[in-house]
């Protein structure tokens, strides 16, 4: 095997939410409010405790790939498609680079994979497009990174006993209808 032969890529569903269990996965890249299912994450001790532990391997998916990624990821592509002697240049390289090295590097191996599948694809593609591509396939990612960490950073809800309880909603009552009595 060498820099040109092509590596299986793992779906983002097999890589990233293969480290935290289904639920936690499903809460970290929901489309609920990041509040609500942050909230049902500190609510719960055990999903709680995993997204503590997953911020860092999730800060890892999300890390930019770098300059050294890109060309190995778009290698592939430059022997199918051929680039010719622009390819020889660094100035067309520094194009992908600036466009690319910033993205996943699981997110930059998904849209060169799309991107080889689509049944349009000719051409190299533009820097543009594949960087859409990726960052299509970052979102997740990104969500559930950001969400892990807001967790992470949240103080566990405390359950609050039943006559505590009675008494803020007296407290409140109270305070309500003084308002009330005021106006």
């Amino acid at each position: 095997m060498n820099e040109l032969t092509p590596r299986p890529t793992l779906d983002l569903a097999e890589t990233a939410s293969a480290e935290c269990s289904p639920l936690l996965w499903r809460l970290l890249t929901d489309d609920a409010p990041a509040e609500l299912s942050v909230a049902d994450i500190v609510a719960d001790p055990v999903l709680h405790g995993e997204a503590r532990t997953a911020v860092a391997f999730l800060r890892a998916h999300v890390a930019p790939c770098g300059k050294e990624h890109v060309a190995r990821t778009l290698a592939p592509l430059a022997t199918v498609f051929g680039v010719g002697q622009r390819g020889e240049t660094q100035a067309f390289w520094r194009v992908y680079y600036d466009a690319l090295a910033d993205v996943p590097a699981e997110s930059l191996a998904a849209a060169v994979a799309a991107y080889a599948k689509r049944p349009d694809a000719e051409f190299f593609p533009k820097p543009g497009p594949l960087r859409a591509l990726a960052l299509k396939h970052a979102a997740p990612l990104y969500k559930a990174a950001y969400r892990a960490k807001r967790a992470a950073d949240a103080r566990p809800v405390r359950p609050v006993d039943p006559q505590t309880a009675e008494e803020r909603r007296e407290l409140a009552e109270r305070l309500v209808a003084g308002l009330r009595s005021a106006s």
